[in-house]
C-alpha cells in the first residue's frame, strides 16, 4: 500500500508552505523548515515524491514564503 503525502501535508499541517517552482513552475504543497538565525542548520522541504520528479540539484530554483531558494540535494524517494 502505498502512503497518500495530501494526509500529512495540508493547511493544517505545522510548517505547511507552497513552493513556487522557477520559472513559471507548478506551486508544490509542502512543509518547510526554515534555517535558524545561527546559520548552522539548512532549510528543509518535504512534499510528494510525485511533485519532486523533475527537481535536479543545484539546478531547481523554488520561491517559498518569498525567498528564493536552490535545491542542493538528491530527493529521496520514499513517497515523500
Amino acid at each position: 500500500m502505498k502512503d497518500d503525502p495530501s494526509i500529512y501535508i495540508n493547511e493544517s499541517t505545522p510548517g505547511f508552505a507552497e513552493a513556487v517552482i522557477q520559472p513559471n513552475g507548478p506551486s508544490v504543497d509542502c512543509i518547510f523548515d526554515a534555517p535558524f538565525e545561527d546559520e548552522s542548520t539548512r532549510p528543509q522541504m518535504i512534499c510528494a515524491e510525485s511533485d519532486a520528479t523533475d527537481f535536479r540539484s543545484r539546478e531547481t530554483e523554488m520561491v517559498i514564503k518569498s525567498i528564493t531558494y536552490r535545491v542542493v540535494a538528491r530527493p529521496f524517494l520514499d513517497g515523500m
